[in-house]
């Protein structure tokens, strides 16, 4: 069992605590404005969303957009795959332990993970995953938009790195799930730029707020037009730390000839009114 390691730093811990805390997410002036409905008729099937990652009362309102969308797919996914970037090591790896969350536990799906180890780019590591809270914290999220089959939802926690070996393991994904018939919904977790002495990046200190928003509005750029060599010409030539590097390149391997759309982006500095270390957060909707 993988024990939660963020439950008093990053999210509400208790039920009722984080129904509150949702709400408020949901209905934040930079949320949505609104709970997920169960589903929309007319919605447009999507196939994973990108998310941020941090304390949910600086982030959460960002992912709400996208966890929203996901929410009211007409389809519900068999598997949700959550693909991150370990923070405190190069570590990389999956793991098959249950996940607890106070909203009690989210279970892998063995049969599909052990297969796609099985084809040999993937390896388990359980204790990088015991010590990273990237994917925990996207956990409650995925609950709650799933409150009325909770128990059920199934999950691919995935750590990946740049020297994990995306082509391959993206052919491998793609194959199992053909071969088990299973739909899947994928989560790809990530901030964009961050800037401060505590990210080593301070390549400006005058008008820092606009200058942060201009770097990021080419990566959307790029982003949104599907532009993989542009968008990572821009993180390597302006070397700008990108939490889910890795997990970027997955969704450019995976999706990347797919309709994507960026639903909110803020600075966490518009929230707690300092940019002098501040963390962009970004919701976007693959189609």
């Amino acid at each position: 069992m993988r024990q939660p390691i963020a439950n008093k730093s990053h999210y509400a811990n208790g039920i009722t605590l984080l129904d509150k805390q949702f709400d408020d997410l949901f209905h934040h002036e930079k949320g949505p404005g609104a709970l997920p409905a169960s589903k929309l008729e007319n919605n447009t099937d999507l196939k994973g969303i990108i998310v941020p990652h941090a304390p949910l009362p600086l982030c959460g309102p960002c992912a709400s957009w996208a966890y929203k969308a996901l929410a009211e797919m007409p389809e519900k996914p068999d598997v949700y795959f959550l693909i991150g970037q370990a923070q405190h090591s190069t570590g990389a790896g999956a793991t098959m332990e249950t996940h607890q969350t106070p909203y009690g536990e989210a279970r892998v799906d063995q049969t599909l993970l052990r297969a796609i180890v099985e084809k040999g780019h993937l390896a388990l590591n359980d204790k990088l995953h015991q010590e990273e809270s990237v994917i925990e914290v996207q956990l409650p999220f995925l609950q709650f938009i799933n409150k009325s089959r909770m128990e059920g939802i199934k999950i691919i926690p995935l750590l990946l790195n740049t020297d994990s070996e995306i082509n391959e393991l993206a052919v491998d994904i793609k194959e199992t799930l053909l071969e088990q018939n299973k739909k899947a919904a994928f989560i790809f977790i990530t901030n964009f730029t961050s800037y401060g002495r505590d990210f080593k990046y301070v390549p400006f200190t005058d008008n820092i707020q606009e200058q942060i928003v201009d770097l990021d509005k080419k990566l959307f750029g790029a982003l949104t037009t599907n532009d993989k060599d542009t968008f990572f010409e821009i993180v390597k030539e302006n070397v700008i730390p990108i939490s889910g590097y890795a997990a970027l390149q997955m969704y450019f391997k995976l999706f990347g000839d797919r309709p994507i759309e960026l639903e909110q982006y803020y600075l966490s500095g518009d929230l707690n009114n300092t940019y002098t270390a501040s963390v962009s957060y970004a919701a976007l909707v693959i189609r």
